[in-house]
């Protein structure tokens, strides 16, 4: 379940955090609303880039920063409550693995072979993932300091074993945001 909200008092706090986390100058041409989701059991969301490629979206907006296009910069997503078990934000193809490590055989009784929620499932306890705690925040980039898509930046929400979880995510862009032109400043 998700919902949008940029005006309300807690949304207008976590947007101010966000900037300030990622050291950015607050700029609401730089930014889309904040999102707020919800978790059931059972539930995640499959691997996927926060960033956008020209034929994903629109042919006629330059959306590589190299070349002064404008595309989702930052990504900080809040963890709003502590869920009882799973929902890791997992980085599927950031460098390195976790040695030794495998998913609990009830994590991967929940869900068949070959589907993408066991595949998530088995990479949430292989490879590199932020757990969800109340309070704490996982920050990443999509774009590289040289203005480059990064495809380590690839993520996915690992299914939610037990009980809700609770976030929030701000994208931060690293220009003015598509779709909205300011004149007069």
């Amino acid at each position: 379940d998700n919902a949008w909200d940029h005006e309300s008092p807690a949304a207008r706090t976590m947007i101010t955090r966000s900037f300030q986390l990622t050291n950015i100058a607050e700029d609401s041409g730089k930014r889309d609303g904040l999102q707020i989701v919800r978790y059931h059991q059972g539930q995640g969301y499959n691997t996927h880039p926060d960033y956008f490629t020209p034929s994903s979206v629109d042919d006629d907006f330059d959306f590589y920063p190299y070349s002064g296009g404008s595309n989702r910069f930052a990504t900080v997503f809040m963890y709003l409550n502590d869920p009882e078990e799973g929902g890791h934000t997992v980085f599927p193809r950031a460098p390195g693995t976790v040695p030794g490590a495998t998913a609990p055989q009830h994590a991967l009784d929940m869900f068949e072979a070959k589907t993408w929620e066991r595949t998530v499932g088995e990479e949430c306890y292989t490879r590199l993932a932020v757990p969800p705690k109340r309070g704490t925040a996982a920050l990443f980039y999509s774009i590289t300091p040289d203005g480059q898509i990064d495809p380590s930046s690839h993520h996915a929400a690992c299914p939610l074993l037990g009980g809700t979880k609770w976030g929030a995510n701000i994208w931060i862009w690293n220009r003015q945001r598509y779709g909205e032109i300011r004149t007069g400043e």
